[in-house]
């Protein structure tokens, strides 16, 4: 298997705060630790080949041995990896997978945070074969099921799907009256599961009670056994799905798509949502469910006000209360907050030194500065908003979000406005 980036060489790399690890893994089509054993570079493309020595899996390894390519240097995202080091390597696609410095790689050795989320994973080694599979509609779900095996094989060494590794099949000693056989999992997660069935030469499959996956082990009717492993519909292609008996209105989609039936042949397809209603007034596509109305991003304005420190809401201990602690960390990372807030200092230093004047004019203590969507949805992302008002007028949306933080000693009060248009 190979790991690819496709990204050309850059000037610079501009990475977003990476998600939980467990996020990460359930958006990854593949996770691994292992060691560096050679470094290739590929000039011609702006890339270079990793081969790893896998030591564990937690998705969709099941090599010793792996290839992975990044890009050649910094500037276009690629990850630094070192021979002799071992790291925890997050990776997607489909035939290629793909991974760069803007993920979750890190040395193993600083993957704590990670490890304690994911668990221990799945040891690979050369002695626990990865056995070749097709994929088989069972019921309406998926499973992976195993080339066909004989019962009590010569090899003695456990098969792995996957993650997860079967025992072969066995008798007990000495054999039960009517025959029994079975088969011991252990899944990577840690949960082990043994099944078995008695009367044993008639065809059967019996399943796990460990869900996602699930495992099932069968008797075929030529007298031989196969083990299951079920898999995600939407981690298969809609065709694919479709072709193995899957109906075309239960083929499902990767998160970010939705589902069409094409009009020409019925046969299911999977599209961003902002082309979801194009296809069907276009008579391309016909529509599963409800048509849907989609809204962009119009304006948004952050608003800040610096609370006196003699104010109700700050002298109140209830209300001072829904002040949040934020950290100067969080200010870093988004600017436009950090702006609003020195206005607002500035609005609480000019109020102060007026209000001992008799005849002051009022003075508009709040600041407000436009935001991006980007910088609205990060903003929701490092602090939760008190209390999110929304409002709908004709083809816009308007919502408002209340939030309180304390910084420094220091209370302000911000809302966030977004608006949306369809």
């Amino acid at each position: 298997m190979s790991v690819v980036n496709l990204s050309q060489n850059a000037s610079a790399c501009e990475c977003k705060e990476p998600d939980s690890p467990l996020s990460t893994l359930a958006k990854s089509t593949a996770v691994f630790s292992g060691k560096v054993v050679e470094l290739t570079k590929n000039p011609s493309d702006f890339t270079k080949t990793v081969k790893f020595d896998v030591h564990r899996t937690w998705k969709g390894v099941s090599e010793k041995e792996l290839d992975v390519v990044t890009a050649i240097d910094d500037g276009g995202c690629g990850y630094n990896f070192v021979i002799g080091e071992t790291y925890l390597v997050y990776a997607s696609g489909t035939d290629v997978l793909h991974t760069s410095s803007c993920g979750r790689n890190k040395l193993f050795t600083d993957a704590f945070e990670d490890l304690a989320q994911l668990g221990g994973g799945t040891i690979i080694n050369e002695d626990t074969p990865q056995h070749k599979t097709k994929i088989e509609n069972i019921g309406g779900e998926l499973f992976l099921v195993s080339e066909s095996l004989n019962k009590e094989p010569e090899s003695e060494k456990n098969i792995r799907i996957n993650n997860v590794s079967f025992t072969p099949p066995s008798s007990t000693v000495p054999p039960v009256p009517g025959g029994l056989v079975f088969t011991k999992i252990t899944f990577s997660d840690g949960v082990q599961e043994t099944l078995s069935r008695v009367g044993a030469p008639e065809p059967f499959t019996i399943f796990t009670e460990h869900k996602n996956p699930q495992a099932g082990f069968r008797r075929n009717t030529e007298g031989t056994f196969s083990f299951l492993i079920s898999v995600e519909k939407q981690d298969i292609s809609p065709l694919k799905q479709f072709k193995l008996g899957v109906a075309a209105g239960d083929v499902k989609c990767k998160e970010g798509f939705m589902l069409v039936i094409k009009a020409h042949d019925g046969s299911p397809a999977c599209v961003k949502p902002l082309t979801y209603n194009k296809l069907a007034e276009r008579g391309w596509a016909n529509l599963l469910g409800p048509q849907m109305i989609f809204y962009v991003f119009a304006d948004g304005k952050l608003s800040v006000i610096r609370a006196a420190e003699n104010s109700e809401i700050v002298q109140d201990a209830s209300k001072r209360a829904q002040f949040v602690p934020v950290s100067v960390t969080v200010l870093d990372k988004n600017p436009k907050l950090s702006e609003a807030m020195k206005g607002a200092d500035a609005n609480h230093d000019v109020l102060a030194r007026m209000s001992n004047l008799i005849e002051a004019k009022p003075v508009n203590d709040v600041f407000e500065v436009k935001i991006t969507e980007e910088e609205a949805n990060a903003l929701t992302r490092d602090i939760v908003p008190l209390s999110v008002k929304q409002q709908s007028h004709d083809n816009i949306v308007l919502k408002d979000h209340q939030m309180m933080i304390q910084v420094d000693g220091k209370f302000y009060v911000i809302t966030m406005t977004t608006v949306y248009k369809q």
